[in-house]
């Protein structure tokens, strides 16, 4: 075993330089009521004492994020603008990854930057879609590239790796140092495989070694995994990353609904041509506690699931994997699911709200991603580059509704034994949780789109009080009619459909836009901030 003292002298080294602190600790003071506190920490005793060792070289790489996904948003921080703030401001900074509340649509609460860009930094500020669109480069739809001008004036890519060469280089080394404390094998090789991708952008063996680690206790998921914050075109992926304990005990109640995946692709409300596709295989589901965030996964708040990796050919060669935070989503439903519930779920329906329904929801949006169809109907086109600046919205939709058409197959089979209602009203629950977040964030858009389709569906409505409830008659129609929708749009590869649909139900109507009002003014969170590092787990 490497000495502890071995690994804090190579983290010294990598950090001699703008070196970022080991714990960070949030308070939540006036101005911050908006989110909740919560400690990221699990029991460390199912660990070995070598995988005990890598944490502080693992939370160090993955601080590393967070300058890193800082830039993707904003760019240059060295302005006097910035530098000149309160206290409150400064920290809101900090959880919002720049000068825009990303819980209150992006509005500036720091306004000498202006509004948010669609495109944030990864593209030039002024550029039309016809240049774009006239680029003939082909890395300009990659998600490994920021697009700028040379000195021309015209576009060229720039490998991310050629932008973050120095911070790239030290998480890169701190891997390293990782792979040669491990004592599993598989898990050094992922390590030294994703040190060496991080400096080249080629993500594939990395992924794939990801894919087949199956024994460890200990994981972490580092580098640009997921496209959220690109809104212009929804090409440019932004790096995260997430230090992981698994659940072995839940990892193995859920390894079971990967095979179901080729039986309910088949069963999709569509017309066969668009299930046609072998669904995309989930190598895993597994479950865990998150013990440290980095980057866009903690902007603004927490991410509660998460399914990786990101490129669709490394999915359809290869298969992805399903990561459910355990203790992220029992502190939500907790501290901010129930408590949104009581007020704007219809009384005679509360305790179809559960934190099961809650979890096996979270679950099947997962598993939803994997169906319908990658490439289009006729041009075998990629979906997410036709649809563009709405493929996540929709994808998103397809998650919601899918999560619910999933669970009511599953539960013809007796694979479930609970009320469905339970599934339905906790998904309503939610949904107001979610469209609470923001007018801008692409969760909230997605979720107010299914909200207005569904209403205007009758499957859901109001009671006196302004209260909302699931209408049981009407409601699985409704929701496999709006499934069906989108996987059609998919599939078409219908641009102008998909800008008309989102368009159309996106819109706050007034009863809802006063419930959430209502909600609002008791106080209840929005989403978490954290305390997180070697200090809280308690090593």
């Amino acid at each position: 075993m490497k000495n502890l003292y071995l690994v804090v002298f190579l983290i010294a080294l990598f950090s001699c330089n703008n070196s970022t602190n080991p714990t960070t600790k949030q308070n939540i003071k006036p101005g911050l009521e908006q989110y909740a506190l919560m400690d990221l920490k699990t029991d460390l005793s199912v660990l070995e004492p070598w995988e005990k060792e890598m944490l502080p070289v693992l939370f160090e790489a993955s601080y590393i994020m967070d300058r890193i996904f800082l830039y993707q948003v904003i760019g240059n921080t060295d302005t006097t603008c910035l530098k000149d703030q309160d206290e409150i401001s400064r920290n809101l900074f900090e959880i919002n990854f720049g000068p825009w509340d990303r819980l209150n649509s992006d509005i500036p609460f720091i306004k000498c930057l202006g509004e948010k860009p669609l495109g944030v930094n990864f593209y030039p500020l002024v550029m039309s879609s016809e240049e774009f669109d006239a680029f003939p480069d082909s890395c300009k739809k990659s998600p490994y590239t920021f697009i700028r001008r040379n000195n021309s004036g015209n576009l060229m890519c720039v490998p991310y790796n050629q932008v973050f060469p120095d911070l790239l280089e030290r998480v890169s080394g701190l891997l390293n140092v990782a792979a040669q404390i491990s004592q599993d094998t598989s898990f050094s090789e992922y390590l030294k495989l994703r040190a060496s991708a991080l400096l080249t952008d080629n993500y594939y063996k990395s992924d794939s070694a990801w894919l087949n680690l199956r024994n460890t206790r200990l994981d972490i998921l580092i580098g640009p995994i997921d496209i959220n914050e690109d809104r212009l075109y929804g090409y440019k992926s932004e790096y995260q990353s997430y230090v992981l304990v698994k659940d072995i005990e839940w990892s193995s109640r859920l390894a079971k609904y990967s095979d179901w995946l080729k039986y309910l692709q088949k069963s999709l409300p569509v017309p066969p041509e668009y299930r046609s596709e072998e669904p995309t295989g989930i190598a895993d589901f597994y479950v865990y506690d998150v013990i440290h965030y980095g980057g866009s996964g903690k902007a603004g708040g927490a991410m509660v699931s998460f399914n990786a990796p990101l490129e669709n050919y490394v999915r359809k060669n290869i298969g992805h994997r399903n990561l459910q935070f355990k203790n992220i989503i029992q502190y939500k439903f907790e501290k901010i699911l129930k408590p949104v519930s009581d007020i704007g779920i219809a009384s005679d329906q509360l305790n179809n709200v559960t934190s099961e329904a809650f979890f096996t929801n979270l679950l099947f949006s997962e598993l939803s991603k994997s169906l319908g169809v990658s490439q289009t109907i006729i041009n075998k086109s990629n979906v997410n580059e036709v649809i563009k600046e709405n493929s996540v919205i929709l994808d998103m939709v397809k998650a919601n509704m899918g999560a619910l058409f999933l669970v009511k197959k599953l539960k013809e089979v007796n694979e479930f034994s609970n009320d469905i209602n339970d599934f339905y009203v906790t998904w309503l629950a939610n949904a107001l949780r979610r469209i609470r977040l923001s007018t801008t964030n692409t969760t909230s858009i997605s979720t107010l789109v299914c909200l207005n389709y569904l209403i205007d569906n009758h499957a859901i409505g109001f009671k006196s009080g302004n209260k909302m409830y699931v209408i049981d008659e009407n409601f699985e129609n409704a929701s496999n009619n709006l499934l069906s929708e989108v996987l059609i749009l998919q599939g078409d590869g219908d641009y102008p459909g998909a800008v008309q649909f989102v368009k159309k139900y996106s819109v706050h109507n007034q009863k809802l836009n006063n419930l959430i009002e209502k909600i609002n003014s008791e106080k209840i969170p929005f989403d978490l901030v954290f305390n997180q590092g070697m200090d809280v787990v308690e090593y």
